[in-house]
């Protein structure tokens, strides 16, 4: 049996579309991404009260600012500095109607966003519960590269949030196809569920989920 593309998730390029290192988190990467169908999860910093898409302040200055974000797609903004999401809290519309969300703030951080009715994701792990922030996205990340849910849990969660986003293990360079073959297998049994995965390889997942049989 293979996946249809209605059936298809919604797969989010880690860093943008890139095949060399030093591409992600580019402009061109992010582009590269939107132009395939990809959504895209990217890294947002403040300094001074400027955004810049980077994971960290080293050499922050070459990386593109946060206002090239066009949000053609649906892109995980990953806060790494805390005020961060400030300084795109005037495209507050073009976030919520393009499927975008924030996520991975501190605790206050992310309250403040709530408060401010921007959309986010709480985060859950094996070592982590969700919280109770009133999200709609989920991101279920896999710190240790395990298979730690089930379907039944998946499903639980698809009754509090609208959308769930699963870590693929590469984005903490742990091995990845096992996982692979256990998400197949959860979006044959709950097609069309709202279910989005975040990868380093969404051309390789693509082709993975496609030829399924």
């Amino acid at each position: 049996m293979t996946l249809s593309v209605a059936e298809f998730p919604q797969i989010f390029a880690h860093r943008g579309l890139w095949k060399k290192p030093e591409e992600q988190n580019s402009f061109s990467a992010i582009e590269r991404a939107f132009a395939e169908g990809f959504g895209v999860e990217t890294d947002i910093i403040e300094i001074q009260s400027i955004g810049y898409i980077s994971h960290d302040t080293a050499n922050y200055r070459t990386k593109p600012q946060t206002d090239v974000l066009n949000f053609k797609g649906a892109v995980a903004l990953n806060i790494k500095s805390d005020d961060a999401w400030k300084v795109l809290r005037g495209v507050g519309s073009k976030i919520e109607m393009s499927g975008s969300f924030f996520f991975d703030g501190s605790g206050p951080t992310m309250f403040q966003i709530s408060q401010a009715g921007l959309p986010f994701a709480n985060r859950i792990s094996e070592f982590e519960s969700d919280g109770h922030l009133p999200a709609k996205f989920l991101w279920v990340d896999s710190w240790s590269g395990e298979i730690w849910w089930n379907g039944l849990e998946i499903e639980s969660w698809l009754t509090r949030y609208d959308h769930i986003v699963l870590v693929s293990p590469e984005l903490h360079q742990l091995p990845h196809m096992e996982y692979w073959r256990e998400m197949q297998k959860l979006l044959m049994r709950l097609p069309q569920s709202r279910i989005s995965i975040c990868t380093d390889f969404p051309e390789d997942l693509r082709t993975f989920l496609a030829g399924w049989d």
